[in-house]
């Protein structure tokens, strides 16, 4: 991966904490097209685990476990798995992390979806 991917992709996953930190479920699941976990999906798993979740300024790769997505084709976008291990505000690392896809359309905002959000 190159430098202005890994930048993207971390700001993506920035982006999506904000998101949740925030309860934005609404404005992300309108983002994400609720593909895979819905406004309500998404606020019951952070809930569920009573987590008091830390917006982070940014994140570095190291913070990421990330598997490009091979689709067999030339002409595919470029698609990653991405996994993120939670931050709780007063706790610190939780054992819930955040699951996405995040595909490059070849436009400044990468497509992302949150795949599930996930005790380890």
């Amino acid at each position: 991966m190159d430098a202005v991917s890994n930048t993207k992709l971390a700001k993506t996953v920035v982006f999506v904490v904000e998101q949740l930190a925030n309860g934005r479920f609404d404005e992300l699941a309108e983002i994400t097209n609720s593909t895979r976990l819905t406004a309500s999906e998404m606020e019951e798993a952070l809930s569920e685990y009573g987590i008091n979740l830390l917006a982070p300024i940014s994140i570095s790769m190291d913070e990421l476990d990330v598997v490009e997505v091979s689709r067999g084709y030339r002409k595919a976008p470029h698609e990653w798995s991405v996994w993120y291990q939670l931050v709780d505000k007063v706790l610190g690392p939780s054992d819930l992390t955040l699951r996405l896809t995040i595909v490059d359309k070849g436009t400044q905002i990468l497509g992302v979806e949150v795949d599930d959000i996930r005790v380890n």
